[in-house]
């Protein structure tokens, strides 16, 4: 499994966090991973907003250039009270990167290219067993 939270803040001490292209780089990254991953014939999961096309469109390519299946989860919080209140009360301490808060969602959602194609939407205001229950029989699929 690949995060790209993990990424960021294995690099938060050399002061990327600051720069204006973190995201860029930080998922030129992941993917690199991903792709070393998929041509060892192994299963690769990548946790990231993926709020970029490109993005995308790069890992759907590497898995149909490595003959691996591409299953896209889109998670939602459809109730934007409780998305906030789990924003702000979440402690998923990951060395070197502060947890988000509310403003920053807000502004990560005004970047976010939509999603089209094939994909998942999985809402978290659902329960969680549900909605593990669902994941496994769509990546099964």
């Amino acid at each position: 499994m690949f995060s790209v939270a993990w990424v960021l803040g294995a690099l938060a001490p050399f002061g990327f966090l600051e720069r204006s292209d973190r995201g860029e780089i930080a998922y030129a990254l992941l993917t690199a991973l991903v792709e070393h991953q998929l041509r060892l014939g192994q299963s690769a999961i990548v946790d990231g907003m993926m709020g970029s096309r490109h993005v995308r469109r790069r890992l759907r390519e590497l898995a149909d250039l490595n003959g691996a299946d591409f299953r896209a989860i889109e998670c939602v919080c459809s109730n934007a009270t409780v998305h906030r209140e789990r924003i702000e009360a979440r402690n998923d301490p990951i060395p070197g990167w502060p947890d988000p808060g509310w403003d920053h969602v807000l502004d990560v959602r005004r970047h976010y290219a939509p999603w089209t194609g094939d994909r998942l939407i999985v809402d978290s205001i659902r329960p969680y067993d549900e909605n593990l229950v669902t994941a496994k029989r769509f990546v099964l699929s």
